[in-house]
């Protein structure tokens, strides 16, 4: 039985949904960049408080093209969160949900090899959504640029930026559902992790000075930094890098010892 072709087909309607429709979404976004880089718009927004325009992503410069795609693409760091923890909650749970674990326990494979080809189906589905908006982001920015020139270096860092984001969020979500003892749906422990540290992330001017912005994740690969400086932030990149092999490795050693579930 090849396990990673069954976890990666599994839930590859799933990730063909989520593609298309937020897919349509961005690329029509980018339909209202010359009404968003008005004056008129532009006065309005400046009356905004900082948190709201933060929290909305309003505090780019939208008269740029790239600076309206760090606002749209806040909103799409937010989808991706949603879409990467949910995998990564419903990857090992699952079975253990639907008392299906024995199938796979029962089968003359280590757990390491289990749960090795369930990472790598989900950061199958991750390669999948993060190429899809790549490839939407820049037909919607060639389309309705009005003749604007941008760094495509810029641009292939924030879909760089968004790949590592959701492999962050995955990992993570995939260490809490191990640690947890049971969960009867992912959904709302996606949503609450994702939407809570966006909304800790809105309140930037708050959290800019203090050791708390060191756990928002959205703050590490802000697009206002990378459009500005053409770079990830050093100290958010380090931190990715080290929340991701810190969870995958303590994801294995949990499940490892974990008393699973099963219909015997």
């Amino acid at each position: 039985m090849n396990i990673f072709r069954y976890e990666f087909r599994k839930r590859l309607i799933s990730t063909l949904i989520w593609v298309v429709s937020l897919g349509v979404y961005v690329y029509f976004t980018f339909a209202f960049f010359e009404s968003f880089s008005g004056t008129g718009m532009l006065d309005l927004l400046d009356s905004f408080p900082d948190a709201l325009k933060k929290a909305f992503g309003l505090d780019q410069d939208l008269t740029t093209i790239l600076g309206y795609f760090a606002f749209v693409g806040i909103y799409l760091f937010l989808a991706g969160a949603i879409f990467s923890s949910h995998l990564g909650f419903n990857a090992v749970s699952v079975e253990e949900r639907d008392l299906t674990a024995d199938f796979l326990i029962a089968k003359p494979v280590t757990r390491n090899r289990i749960v090795t080809a369930k990472i790598l189906a989900g950061l199958g589905h991750i390669v999948i959504f993060t190429s899809a908006m790549g490839v939407v982001s820049f037909l919607g920015m060639e389309s309705f640029k009005g003749g604007q020139e941008y760094s495509m270096t810029t641009f292939l860092l924030i879909i760089a930026g968004l790949f590592i984001f959701q492999v962050l969020f995955f990992s993570f979500s995939f260490l809490l559902s191990v640690a947890l003892k049971r969960m009867d749906s992912p959904l709302p422990f996606s949503l609450g992790l994702s939407i809570g540290l966006f909304i800790l992330y809105s309140f930037d001017s708050l959290l800019r000075d203090t050791p708390l912005k060191y756990l928002v994740p959205y703050d590490y690969f802000d697009l206002g930094y990378i459009i500005e400086n053409g770079a990830f932030k050093a100290s958010g990149l380090v931190l990715s890098l080290g929340i991701i092999a810190a969870s995958l490795i303590a994801g294995y050693a949990l499940y490892n010892r974990r008393n699973i579930a099963t219909a015997m």
